[in-house]
C-alpha cells in the first residue's frame, strides 16, 4: 500500500465486508506478509482460511505467481488491488483481481485417483461408426419398385398403386370367407 492511511482504509472496508473475520495490517502467513490479512474463524467455502490483500502501487516487479502460490498453499485467497481500485480514500474490493485458494488445490488430472480407469477411458477420443445395414423385407415391395428405388426415380405413384393393390387383395380375402 502506498501510505498507512490507505492500508487503514482498506482494513476498515474489509472489516465492513467480512464482519465475522479478523482483519489486520501487515500480517504474516508462513514466509509471506500480506498488506491486509482477513482471517476467518472457520474456513470459508470460497475464500478458505482467509484473504491476503495485496496492493500493487509500488511493487510492479513483484512475482505475483510465487506470492499466490505461497498464500494458496496455506489455504488463503489473494485479492490484488491496483491503483485504479482506489478512488481517494475509498477502495473498491470488488474490482480487484482474485486468486481463489482452491483453484490451485485441484491437482492436474494425470494425478487424479479414485475412478482412475473410468476417467482415462472417458478421456479417450471415441468416434464410433454409426453405419448399420438394415435389410428391408422383400415381401414389402415388388420387383418393379425395388428397381425404381435403386435408380432413384420418383416412385410416389407406384407406391400408391402397390398400396391400392394390397388393400384390394385384402378386401377380396375378407369377402371370400
Amino acid at each position: 500500500m502506498e501510505t498507512p492511511a490507505d492500508e487503514i482504509d482498506c482494513r476498515l472496508k474489509s472489516q465492513k465486508r467480512w464482519p465475522d473475520a479478523t482483519v489486520q495490517l501487515e500480517q504474516r502467513v508462513a514466509d509471506r506478509r500480506a498488506d491486509v490479512l482477513v482471517v476467518f474463524a472457520k474456513s470459508h467455502h470460497r475464500y478458505g482460511n482467509g484473504i491476503a490483500i495485496e496492493a500493487q502501487y509500488k511493487h510492479e516487479d513483484k512475482d505475483s505467481e510465487a506470492v499466490e502460490a505461497d498464500f494458496q498453499s496455506n489455504r488463503y485467497s489473494v485479492l490484488w488491488l491496483h491503483e485504479e481500485q482506489y478512488h481517494g480514500k475509498d477502495v473498491d474490493l470488488d474490482a480487484g483481481d482474485w486468486a481463489i485458494w482452491w483453484a490451485n488445490a485441484v491437482p492436474d488430472r494425470a494425478q487424479w485417483n479414485g475412478y482412475h480407469g473410468i476417467i482415462h477411458w472417458l478421456w479417450q477420443e471415441q468416434r464410433p461408426s454409426v453405419e448399420l445395414d438394415i435389410p428391408f423385407p422383400s415381401e414389402c415391395y415388388e420387383t418393379k419398385l425395388r428397381q425404381a428405388w435403386k435408380k432413384g426415380k420418383d416412385v410416389r405413384n407406384s407406391w400408391e398403386e402397390v398400396y391400392e393393390k394390397k388393400q384390394a387383395a385384402h378386401s377380396r380375402r375378407r369377402s371370400c370367407r
